[in-house]
């Protein structure tokens, strides 16, 4: 690994933007547990036990859903979200393909934050929490009619994360149960697919990328493997994240992960964090990824070293430490 550390303080401007944790739109609201449930307690409601997993935010007064696509760029962690932005306006379904750690769930926060600011009605459901049970299809339905009763008329935003947990068989000590698979990909995939047809209703997918699958998705049984692949092909539009970030973005993951690890440590000044995106961003490394993992501390001393430890980190997780 080679790192060639560009750090001209012109890079990106003569303020480059950092205002910083001045320029966040929404840094305290980034949470979907911490704004938007302590702004709108009446409007928000999440339910993560027994097979539930589903956040569901009901305004008062819905807003437009078109508003809400044509700002998402402007108001979203990752460069990549304008191309999706499009692609949910002109086919009202993407599914978001990404590499393990690439910052979908962080994509799909950013959403909700969102839609929240915009008003707009958003059922979100963390497919891998609901298939925990053999009932979780039937525990999301009623939420759902509600969900329906205030989209209906200005449209709703339905967000499916990681729902390719559909075919996954699990891994040592996580294995899934043959008939609680079957029975999910069963129900679950015509209920997608009623979802992506309405007219009202913007559905956006997370998966984890092809060569994750390859290695996850061993059932060899078409009873589960045919449901599980046909709800990912039903999206009308199929596109690769690379959770490259913004400016902002950046900046708020830094900070957000300086205040984890700073316990004993000094705390990064701004002129350190800028430094740190300069770098990363010359480097083509301005990612979820990488800025999330990173020692921001070891970065400043040894970049190299930083580096490695964080690709190493995601090799013995996921048997891939060359992959950056």
């Amino acid at each position: 690994m080679s790192l060639e550390l560009h750090d001209t303080s012109t890079a990106n401007g003569p303020n480059m933007g950092w205002s910083g944790i001045g320029v966040f739109k929404y840094a305290s609201m980034t949470s979907v547990n911490n704004y938007p449930l302590a702004a709108r307690p009446n409007e928000i409601e999440q339910n993560s036990a027994n097979g539930r997993g589903y956040w569901l935010f009901t305004p008062e007064t819905p807003g437009d859903l078109g508003d809400l696509l044509e700002s998402l760029p402007d108001e979203s962690s990752f460069t990549e979200v304008g191309g999706i932005a499009q692609g949910l306006k002109t086919s009202g379904s993407v599914l978001v393909e990404g590499a393990p750690v690439s910052g979908k769930s962080h994509l799909v926060r950013d959403l909700q934050v969102a839609a929240v600011v915009h008003n707009v009605p958003t059922f979100a459901l963390s497919t891998h929490v609901n298939a925990g049970k053999r009932t979780g299809v039937e525990n999301i339905r009623e939420p759902l009619v509600r969900f329906m009763e205030h989209a209906q008329y200005a449209g709703g935003v339905v967000i499916l994360d990681n729902v390719d947990y559909l075919g996954y068989k699990g891994s040592s000590g996580k294995a899934r149960s043959r008939s609680a698979a079957e029975e999910y990909a069963r129900t679950f995939q015509p209920l997608v697919e009623e979802l992506i047809g309405h007219p009202r209703v913007t559905v956006l997918g997370t998966a984890h990328d092809n060569r994750w699958r390859e290695g996850k998705w061993t059932w060899r049984d078409q009873a589960i493997d045919g449901p599980a692949t046909a709800t990912l092909e039903a999206f009308s539009i199929r596109t690769t994240f690379e959770g490259k970030m913004a400016l902002v973005g950046l900046a708020h993951i830094l900070r957000e992960r300086n205040l984890r690890q700073s316990e004993g440590m000094p705390a990064l000044d701004l002129g350190s964090a800028a430094r740190i995106i300069r770098m990363l961003r010359a480097n083509d490394m301005a990612d979820f990824f990488h800025a999330n993992h990173l020692n921001a501390h070891l970065f400043l001393e040894d970049p190299e070293a930083a580096l490695r430890e964080i690709d190493s980190g995601r090799g013995a997780r996921y048997g891939d430490a060359n992959k950056r």
